[in-house]
């Protein structure tokens, strides 16, 4: 009638890192946008999309700068 239904929509897949420093839980975010932004000529592997996300994932966590904690009282 109207033609096929659409196909599920593309998702990015996510990547997340969660630690703590100084006493702060820190979670940092990322993801492959790349599954979206390149459509059908994106044609990594799982476990090449999971090092991607873990390379970038380091990357930020070795960019960060953290202050010392304050002296105790």
């Amino acid at each position: 009638m109207f033609g096929a239904a659409p196909a599920a929509p593309p998702v990015a897949k996510r990547g997340n890192v969660v630690f703590v420093k100084n006493g702060f839980t820190i979670v940092i975010s990322t993801e492959l946008s790349e599954r979206i932004t390149e459509g059908s000529q994106y044609k990594k592997t799982p476990e090449e999309e999971n090092q991607i996300l873990r390379n970038r994932l380091v990357e930020v966590v070795k960019k960060m700068q953290f202050s010392k904690p304050p002296a105790a009282k």
